[in-house]
């Protein structure tokens, strides 16, 4: 896993370390506005945590191996 600025690449993490990363980056995340994360799959298993903490997400399918997610506060 890997952090630069406001992007977060959780290639290769499990759905629980994910959300574990995302409850570490919180403070960030109210503090920027927004948080990007780079994943080898769609998330779905996360959309609940988003939609529980209020956050407002975006998925890109840049290719069939790469997503990106945009993650805002509401």
């Amino acid at each position: 896993m890997k952090a630069l600025s406001n992007v977060i690449d959780i290639r290769g993490c499990s759905s629980d370390k994910i959300i574990l990363l995302l409850n570490d980056y919180s403070e960030e995340l109210q503090r920027k506005g927004c948080l990007w994360l780079i994943n080898d799959l769609e998330p779905i298993e996360c959309y609940s945590y988003f939609i529980e903490n209020n956050y407002h997400y975006q998925i890109f399918a840049i290719a069939e191996n790469e997503y990106r997610i945009f993650i805002s506060i509401a």
